[in-house]
């Protein structure tokens, strides 16, 4: 009881601290909006696969016709799931449809480079159908990232989904 009301007190004593601006000013702080970044993944490879995002930006990978997938590697490994990453499991878009119906989304967690491949058979290792978010300015390139792929001898699908969502398509 003495702590549920020390937790009360303290509360409401810091909801009751000033802020540093009154009723009329704005607010110096201004939330940056987020910017959702659209990816296509089709037979032809991986649309926007070199770009710049920010912290909160979203990654919406939208898959065309036939049978795709998009997982997160490590610059070291390209065309292998890089653990605790993304993936997106396998997606069929069917041949009278333009695009899937659903998209996976990737919420961006930092400034870090993010490394991804197209999984399936042999997109990565044979095609070169990787991608980067925030390539650094290091020998790290997306050409040098694409060169190591098509030097790999398999590409790595696991199967499942993780690390981001699928949601259905508004637009």
């Amino acid at each position: 009881m003495r702590l549920t009301t020390a937790l009360l007190a303290f509360a409401a004593s810091a909801l009751a601290m000033p802020s540093g601006t009154t009723g009329n000013e704005p607010s110096k702080v201004a939330a940056r909006a987020s910017t959702t970044h659209i990816i296509f993944v089709s037979n032809f490879g991986i649309g926007a696969d070199n770009f710049q995002a920010k912290a909160g930006d979203i990654l919406e990978f939208r898959f065309s016709q036939g049978t795709h997938s998009v997982t997160q590697a490590s610059f070291e490994e390209p065309c292998k799931y890089l653990e605790g990453g993304f993936a997106s499991g396998l997606l069929v878009t069917y041949p009278n449809e333009s695009q899937n119906e659903m998209a996976f989304r990737v919420t961006v967690k930092d400034d870090d480079p993010i490394w991804f491949y197209k999984g399936g058979v042999r997109n990565c290792h044979t095609h070169g159908h990787v991608g980067v978010v925030n390539p650094p300015d290091n020998g790290q390139s997306y050409n040098n990232f694409k060169t190591a792929a098509l030097q790999r001898e398999t590409t790595e699908e696991i199967g499942r989904r993780t690390g981001g969502t699928l949601v259905k398509i508004d637009d």
